[in-house]
């Protein structure tokens, strides 16, 4: 192993580049996607980026790394998937339970098309960022990583999404119960 702490842009490229494609092809191996490889041999490059050693010769350390990096995304996804089919069946039993009445569901079903209606009437900047939170299930960072946005500005926009969101179900409530008796 050789140390080299100035390693710049051109020297990881030529270090690491001629191996690109055959690390693509071993993620590929192992993961149903051509974007989930990419994923992975971007997240190991970055990887040996941020190390400082580097080996001479660098194409089996990186092939290891993705393979193993591949397989761990693959074991991440299919747990994810596990929970979200466990989650999604506790609910579908709940709702049923809660819902069997068809006024029950019609009111559920206006709710819902209320809410989407609420949300598409949002500032853009804060519809995408609530959006990308309630319904990608993103955290903060990784909005403010898509949205090349300080964590800070996400926190922002979520809020006044929700604000904006609370306010007009506020109103809405208040117009359909009308004023208060005097």
């Amino acid at each position: 192993m050789t140390e080299d702490r100035t390693f710049d842009r051109q020297a990881f490229d030529a270090w690491a580049g001629p191996h690109v494609d055959c690390m693509v092809r071993a993620a590929r191996r192992v993961l149903p996607s051509e974007d989930m490889a990419w994923d992975a041999v971007q997240n190991v490059l970055l990887r040996f980026w941020r190390d400082p050693r580097r080996l001479e010769d660098p194409r089996a350390a990186l092939l290891s790394v993705v393979t193993r990096a591949s397989l761990e995304q693959l074991r991440r996804q299919r747990r994810r998937r596990h929970h979200e089919e466990r989650a999604h069946a506790l609910r579908a039993d709940h709702d049923h339970e809660l819902c069997e009445d068809p006024a029950c569901r019609l009111e559920r079903a206006e709710f819902v098309e209320w809410l989407h209606e609420a949300v598409r009437d949002l500032p853009d900047d804060c519809r995408e960022a609530l959006a990308m939170r309630e319904f990608d299930g993103l955290d903060y960072a990784a909005i403010a990583a898509r949205l090349a946005i300080p964590i800070g500005t996400v926190r922002s926009r979520l809020s006044r999404a929700r604000r904006l969101l609370g306010e007009r179900l506020q109103r809405e409530e208040s117009l359909a119960h009308g004023p208060p008796a005097a």
